[in-house]
């Protein structure tokens, strides 16, 4: 049992489930976002904003952005 911390070691082990909880909540923020995306293309919307692009064609008219 060590008398006293050893901080490198903690720096590393805090550093590495840093990275690893970080790395984990990045790739569920893309993911989130890319199924966001392919579910208001699949319904039609604006891929941006969220506005009913029905028979609207390029741009849209609530934010500008281009849907193609």
């Amino acid at each position: 049992m060590p008398i006293r911390p050893v901080f490198p070691a903690l720096w590393i082990t805090w550093g590495a489930w840093f990275a690893m909880v970080f790395g984990v909540v990045g790739l569920i923020r893309v993911s989130w976002g890319a199924w966001r995306r392919h579910r208001w293309r699949a319904r039609g919307w604006c891929v941006h904003c969220g506005y009913n692009l029905g028979g609207v064609v390029d741009p849209c008219p609530e934010c500008g952005h281009a849907s193609a």
